[in-house]
């Protein structure tokens, strides 16, 4: 079977001695090139790792590598151009916040082959060596409280920048249980974990038993673990000790639970980018690192290796101009579901790219295009056309990590290849130095009470923003720039008081925080509408109308209800009145045979949410007597004197009976019926009889009534002549 090349992971420099290639098979050989001359040959045993390149490189080399296995020889992976080590590299973008006890830290933005190395205070905690521009090492010993880790990084020609982190935070108490992202299947070699405070250690149990420790840097990493078994019973838990030496977690979190399940269960991949005619790279994503990755068109195979992450960019042929890409994971020897997407006519390339402005010390610069989005790969070179960065998928807009952190004065070139076809370059967009000092950030929206994520806003795309609520930190992202604002998502809810503040860092600098902006209650959930149903028709000319309101048990339930009812594109409501309880009876006798809307706001002290708009058909009006017949029927509302109901003594419930027929009508009776509305217990009834109306005519009749009690009642009149009931009409109050 046809091989997908491997990737060598970009950008490197002429410091850079060593390589990081993934997506390999396993137990492939890997040939690394420089300038198409053989320099390296590894059999591996990894699917992502770290070789020697096996001989110096320099500015402008390209180094490529492919790989071979069971007779089949890939082609080469895309050309990575090695970049000249500034003379004087910038600060890195911290990707991990440091708190107490911590024992790992990542940063972005490292000279590819420079030394990265720590310190707390004067003592040295540890390093490591930047391959491709991000870095990390775990250390010891751990970091206290308002502690800074002092950071170095040194080049190939001794060319140095220092800069520290943030204070060492207070850890979150308790501490959350991680997340085992699913799935979990038996042959799988390796395990995604989710929900991890930076710097923590993560325990992972298998059937009962500690297999193995891991540090982990970032909130969402994965490891490579021994083959899973079918029922196997995984269990993971985070936690911090304060000496490295003590056999135990001193703080801990509940540990996390899944099962093995078998290898049919393996989920469909999705696909990450648009394809087209001429496409030389899919986009794939929902993998299990280590599985086996199958692409084709059609029946016809393109190529297979094995998933270096939980998404991947695959190099593969030209694709043709139809037919449909196929892709699925294989484990076990067995195929899981294929995820298609159909290929698209070719496009060219983009008229022009979004790049907001770019300032010294950014690490991830962000590239959207311009409408219609076309499917694009791109990579970014500097002043001197060397590459910055790696080859990325382009479909929406994205942040692309760029090493080392970007220079002012430098020029950054976007290069962009839409279906295949030729490069195209975008730019050059200038680096701008960072200003002296940081202008604060600001949280331009009202905050809600429930919400897990914050709006803020700052002028500096790639600045670092960091989220605190009531001073307690939160959670960070990557300024997008202006304009706009940049999300902040976090895993607690804001509660009703709590205040929010924001930073910026850029450049080792930290702005002063925002304004404090105070959380309030939520405006309430959109009222769901019960009655009467979407679609409805024979409705009554004064309907009862219900709804729900979800927020009812909550701090943002709602404190009144709007409703509307009018004829549909009118304009004009027939009904606009406030009410307090979820239900109204119709105030307004509606139209026969026409079709009404209603909608419902909730509203509170906060502000007020709108439900969908409903429709309802009333029934047509009733039939013409016969000649010379009389016609009795209630003529509504039903109401009282005194008004509004009382319950305190007694009181007439009245409602009109008119006949409009031809003919006087026989005597009649008219009963009233009030039950509580919560269970339908009757808890009054009475009845009168009538003399004969004359044609044409109306009467109010009134019946008197004595109930106690503050719940809610349905009040039920009856219509008889004859024996037989000829109308009947409700309210409920």
């Amino acid at each position: 079977m046809p091989l997908i090349p491997p990737e060598v992971i970009a950008p490197l420099s002429n410091c850079s001695t060593h390589v990081r290639i993934r997506g390999n098979i396993a137990g492939a050989t890997l040939e690394i090139f420089v300038d198409d001359e053989p320099t390296a040959s590894i059999v591996t045993s990894r699917f992502d790792a770290t070789y020697a390149i096996g001989a110096p490189v320099n500015a402008d080399s390209q180094v490529t590598a492919r790989q071979v296995h069971h007779g089949e020889t890939s082609p080469k992976s895309l050309p990575v151009i090695v970049a000249a080590a500034p003379a004087q590299p910038a600060n890195l973008t911290l990707l991990t916040t440091p708190y107490r006890f911590g024992r790992a830290i990542r940063m972005q933005g490292a000279v590819p082959g420079a030394r990265v190395d720590g310190t707390i205070g004067n003592t040295p905690i540890g390093g490591d060596k930047a391959v491709s521009g991000t870095v990390g090492f775990t250390y010891d010993p751990v970091l206290v409280l308002n502690e800074v880790i002092g950071i170095k990084q040194v080049t190939c020609g001794d060319a140095s920048s220092a800069q520290s982190s943030p204070k060492g935070l207070p850890l979150p108490s308790p501490l959350p249980r991680p997340t085992i992202v699913e799935p979990l299947v038996e042959c799988q070699r390796s395990i995604t974990i989710d929900g991890v405070i930076d710097g923590a250690y993560v325990e992972l149990y298998r059937n009962g038993r500690l297999e193995r420790t891991y540090t982990f840097a970032e909130r969402r990493e994965w490891r490579s673990i021994a083959a899973l078994k079918l029922n196997d019973v995984i269990e993971v838990r985070q936690g911090f000790k304060h000496k490295k030496e003590s056999p135990d977690l001193e703080l801990a979190s509940p540990k996390r639970s899944r099962t093995v399940k078998p290898v049919s269960s393996l989920p469909k991949p999705m696909f990450t980018n648009r394809l087209c005619g001429g496409t030389t790279m899919i986009g794939v994503a929902g993998l299990i690192p280590g599985a086996r990755v199958v692409l084709a068109v059609d029946d016809q195979v393109l190529g297979e290796t094995d998933a270096a992450d939980t998404s991947a960019l695959f190099s593969v042929p030209k694709l043709p101009n139809s037919g449909t890409v196929r892709a699925w994971m294989r484990l076990c020897d067995k195929d899981g579901p294929a995820a298609d997407r159909a290929i698209e006519p070719g496009q060219g390339s983009p008229d022009e790219l979004i790049v907001p402005e770019l300032y010294q010390c950014v690490s991830h610069v962000l590239v959207g295009q311009n409408y219609p989005v076309r499917s694009c790969i791109a990579v970014l070179t500097n002043a001197a056309g060397q590459h910055i960065s790696g080859y990325h998928a382009l479909d929406i807009p994205r942040f692309i990590p760029v090493s080392p952190s970007l220079i002012a004065g430098d020029k950054v070139t976007v290069n962009v290849q839409a279906c295949g076809g030729e490069w195209k370059a975008y730019g050059p967009y200038p680096v701008i130095a960072g200003p002296s000092s940081l202008t604060r950030p600001t949280v331009p929206n009202q905050l809600w009470a429930g919400l897990k994520y914050v709006f803020v806003a700052s002028p500096f795309a790639g600045a670092r923003l960091d989220l605190y609520v009531n001073d307690t930190w939160r959670g960070w992202a990557l300024s997008r720039g202006a304009p706009g604002s940049t999300a902040i998502h976090f895993a607690t809810e804001l509660k009703t008081g709590d205040v929010v503040t924001a930073t910026q860092t850029l450049c080792g600098k930290v702005s002063k925080a925002s304004d404090k902006n105070t959380v309030v209650k939520a405006p309430p959930q959109a009222p769901e509408l019960l009655s009467p149903a979407d679609g409805a028709v024979d409705i009554g000319t004064q309907p009862l109308f219900t709804w729900k309101d979800p927020s009812a048990d909550l701090e943002n339930r709602a404190d009144s209800f709007r409703v509307r009812v009018s004829i549909p594109l009118s304009g004009t409501n027939v009904v606009d009145t406030l009410t307090s309880t979820p239900q109204l009876a119709c105030p307004a006798v509606l139209s026969h045979s026409t079709t009404y809307e209603w909608a419902v706001d909730g509203i509170n002290s906060t502000g007020r949410s709108v439900s969908a708009w409903r429709q309802f058909t009333v029934g047509a009006r009733p039939a013409p007597p016969e000649p010379q017949s009389s016609l009795l029927r209630f003529v509504p509302p039903i109401y009282s004197m005194p008004a509004n109901f009382p319950r305190t003594h007694p009181f007439e419930i009245r409602i009109s009976v008119e006949n409009a027929g031809a003919a006087p009508s026989a005597s009649f009776v008219v009963g009233i019926g009030v039950s509580l509305w919560a269970t339908g217990e009757l808890v009054h009834y009475d009845e009168q009889s009538f003399d004969p109306l004359d044609a044409g005519s109306e009467r109010i009749m009134s019946l008197p009534v004595n109930i106690g009690g503050t719940e809610e009642l349905r009040i039920d009149a009856f219509l008889w002549t004859d024996g037989s009931l000829v109308d009947e009409a409700f309210r409920v109050v």
